[in-house]
């Protein structure tokens, strides 16, 4: 029986007063989700495989710099859910437990956590990226670095994407990227 259906059933049994609060104080995907984050990956991992596409793409073999880094982007993404999941089981343990502290400092430290290995996602989004370019599969590269862009916002990356749609005959998109990097560098 799906949680949803469980949930429906437990807080009707409750009565409306007590379903209300459960609902306003409670996250909406329910507490269950976030009971024991498990991830089966390692932040080393990762880092080889970054490093073995790193190689890979200085080598000038493309298909294996994109497979290596498309591991490590996988891993990456595990490992900052993981810590964002952590982040959020911290933060609702205390009103499931109907305790109104939490511990700012575990909150803070998987905080830091989740955003180091966004940084990393990103920066091995965009090392895939420059491999399908220079491999020529410059549709990939396009959703690589639309995808870094939308997680952080780099002029050089819309730089790259500019010439990936030249390449593409995007002239206009082209264009507006290459403008809105040089927004960017002047800005600062």
């Amino acid at each position: 029986m799906p949680a949803a259906t469980n949930r429906t059933r437990t807080l009707v049994a409750l009565g409306l007063g007590t379903a209300f609060l459960l609902i306003s104080f409670l996250p909406p995907w329910g507490t269950t989700r976030y009971s024991k984050p498990v991830v089966e990956a390692h932040e080393s991992d990762a880092d080889g495989c970054y490093d073995r596409g790193v190689c890979a793409l200085a080598d000038n073999d493309y298909d294996r710099a994109a497979t290596d880094l498309s591991k490590a982007i996988e891993v990456y993404d595990k490992l900052a859910s993981s810590a964002w999941d952590e982040m959020m089981a911290e933060f609702w343990r205390p009103i499931k437990n109907r305790r109104a502290v939490f511990s700012r400092s575990n909150v803070d430290r998987l905080s830091a956590h989740a955003w180091h290995f966004r940084e990393k996602f990103v920066k091995a989004l965009t090392k895939r990226a420059e491999a399908y370019s220079k491999n020529g599969q410059f549709r990939e590269a396009i959703a690589d670095y639309s995808e870094a862009i939308r997680l952080d916002r780099d002029a050089a990356t819309y730089r790259r994407r500019a010439a990936a749609y030249r390449a593409v005959g995007d002239t206009a998109r082209a264009e507006l990227d290459e403008k809105q990097a040089d927004f960017m560098t002047s800005s600062k």
